[in-house]
């Protein structure tokens, strides 16, 4: 006879420590080096100065800037989680951010740059949507508010960045295969994490569903300011990304940025609009299977 405690244990499998380790030190990440395999050191061409260059330390500079938030918040939240399995998951996650932020850093002392010059291009690419929004995501954590965390953190910051991840990986594959390496396994983190916060709060939805009104009332007022900082960033540098292609249609070659749409040709507008589009039907999907609503 299975009991109900048993049936919750193996509800809960895949965010046990045992698990983490499974998969990820052990999994996806063996054998590599700061997040990418040894034989991907800094290419030459990213050594030198120009548009590529630039292009990538700023892109390294608004990971960092978002894993360095992420891991403050989620060791806050690991503080407050209301039962084991929670706080167990939650740990592993602050451990995950911190490695995120420690190679996104470390790319950029390989590209030359020292830590004071890091320090200063982290707290420069953050815009003041973003700003904003990393404000609220702290006051989740002061106000010990669990929920709002993970909606904040897990659904909004890194739910919503998943597009982004994909069309990342797919710009640097032809300059930078060990950036690719990097931000490949980062975004495996962030789908645990978020499938956590997905369970973690459809759960608590149906036994309060008195949170369902407020919870929506913060994915949306998030979920709109997040829209602005990814707007502001894509129109900022993926025109910065095709100048930087058209420098080097060699690399390019028919790499594409899509299915059927070849980074060499595809209009920076198009670009924006894909990526954007497939940012907000992701979001506002995730939210239906929580079980929240889109208000605005």
């Amino acid at each position: 006879m299975t009991t109900t405690s048993s049936k919750k244990r193996v509800s809960v499998r895949n965010f046990t420590a045992e698990k983490w380790l499974e998969i990820v030190p052990h999994g996806y990440l063996k054998g590599m080096i700061y997040g990418r395999s040894p034989q991907y050191d800094v290419p030459e061409i990213l050594q030198e100065e120009g548009k590529l260059r630039q292009v990538c330390l700023y892109d390294l500079a608004i990971f960092a800037s978002a894993e360095k938030i992420a891991v403050t918040t989620a060791s806050g939240l690991t503080s407050i989680a209301d039962d084991d399995w929670s706080r167990v998951f939650l740990a592993t996650q602050t451990f995950d951010e911190a490695r995120h932020y420690e190679v996104f850093v470390e790319r950029m002392r390989e590209m030359g740059l020292s830590d004071e010059a890091i320090g200063q291009l982290v707290e420069e690419v953050a815009s003041p949507e973003y700003r904003a929004f990393q404000q609220i995501m702290l006051q989740q954590v002061d106000n010990k508010d669990l929920l709002g965390g993970l909606v904040t953190l897990n659904i909004i910051l890194e739910g919503m960045a998943f597009p982004l991840y994909g069309y990342e990986a797919r710009f640097w594959k032809p300059f930078d295969p060990g950036l690719t390496e990097i931000i490949i396994g980062a975004f495996k983190d962030e789908t645990r994490h978020v499938g956590f916060a997905e369970k973690k709060l459809a759960d608590a939805i149906q036994q309060r569903p008195e949170e369902k009104e407020r919870l929506s009332r913060l994915a949306t007022e998030c979920s709109v300011r997040m829209q602005k900082a990814f707007e502001s960033f894509l129109n900022q540098f993926v025109g910065l990304y095709q100048e930087a292609c058209m420098e080097h249609k060699d690399l390019v070659g028919d790499a594409e940025i899509a299915p059927g749409m070849r980074m060499i040709d595809t209009p920076v507008v198009d670009q924006v609009n894909m990526v954007l589009s497939d940012i907000i039907n992701g979001h506002r999907e995730r939210l239906k299977k929580i079980g929240l609503e889109y208000l605005n």
